[in-house]
């Protein structure tokens, strides 16, 4: 986890991955507190409440939680969700039991809980079609009855970003990657397959942010891309061609799209096509290219 202490209250981050480290970030470049401590502590899942005793003592005005952690995806089997959920629940009622105010800010996900729905215009729409699912939807609610007072969901659409050693690698990532080395891309979608994309550094900013209203935030862009347009603007990004392979096993094939309406207020969010430089720029840095 990571333990950002500032003048005005400490955060405190559990899962420091694509999207968690956006959120350390945007915690850093906030206006108008002072940074006195910024430190990663080693997380024990398998002993999760060990690692939160060291958490005690907690000095500042307020702590401020961000759930941003997990392994579990959209092929993940129930037990690795059962696991994932207990995880997420002793945290939950650490913050709980925190005598200083809390917030909870918890990353959930709209392709998840949308899975095959087009043009998606109200929360209500959710469906239950994994473990996963069935996951995300478990932790909102667990947060919902909880006692913490302040609480926060964000259900992010398709997160991506720049490749970073040691870090699972989204389909954004792995296209520009395979281009790099001249190999072909397995794709357990259809070219026609729609995804609506978002930075993972746009989320981060957002979830970071002290003025925001408290609740449900869709973490969606409202502009979807097809596989096979986004094959293109990874063509064009390198102005070479990129190889793909669709897979017969297409677990993952249904079209997911949002309503720009389902946008929160103050919600800026990039194109994938503005951040494509970045992300070459990225790639090309790492040693293995060299090959």
């Amino acid at each position: 986890m990571r333990l950002l202490h500032r003048t005005t209250g400490v955060d405190l981050i559990f899962g420091v991955g694509l999207v968690g480290a956006w959120v350390a970030e945007g915690v850093r470049l906030l206006p108008g507190a002072q940074l006195v401590e910024d430190r990663s502590i080693p997380t024990r899942w398998d002993a999760l409440s060990s690692s939160l005793e060291e958490l005690r003592g907690l000095k500042g005005d307020r702590v401020r939680v961000f759930w941003c952690a997990g392994k579990a995806g959209f092929a993940s089997d129930q037990a690795q969700c059962d696991l994932e959920l207990r995880s997420f629940e002793t945290v939950l009622r650490w913050a709980e039991q925190l005598e200083l105010p809390v917030e909870f800010h918890l990353a959930s996900s709209a392709g998840g809980l949308h899975e095959g729905q087009l043009l998606v215009g109200s929360p209500a729409e959710v469906i239950i079609t994994r473990p996963y699912a069935a996951l995300k939807l478990a932790q909102e609610r667990a947060l919902q009855t909880s006692s913490v007072k302040q609480q926060f969901i964000y259900r992010l659409s398709s997160v991506y970003g720049v490749p970073v050693p040691e870090r699972r690698l989204g389909l954004i990532s792995t296209l520009v990657i395979n281009a790099l080395r001249r190999k072909p891309t397995l794709i357990t979608a259809e070219a026609s397959t729609l995804r609506d994309f978002v930075s993972a550094q746009d989320a981060g900013r957002f979830m970071a942010q002290e003025e925001k209203a408290e609740g449900l935030h869709y973490l969606v862009s409202g502009h979807p891309l097809s596989i096979w347009s986004l094959q293109l603007a990874v063509e064009r990004a390198l102005r070479r061609p990129v190889s793909v392979v669709y897979s017969v096993k297409k677990d993952n094939v249904a079209s997911t799209s949002f309503l720009p309406s389902m946008r929160p207020p103050r919600w800026e969010a990039s194109s994938v096509e503005s951040n494509l430089p970045r992300i070459t720029a990225a790639a090309q840095s790492w040693a293995s290219f060299a090959r």
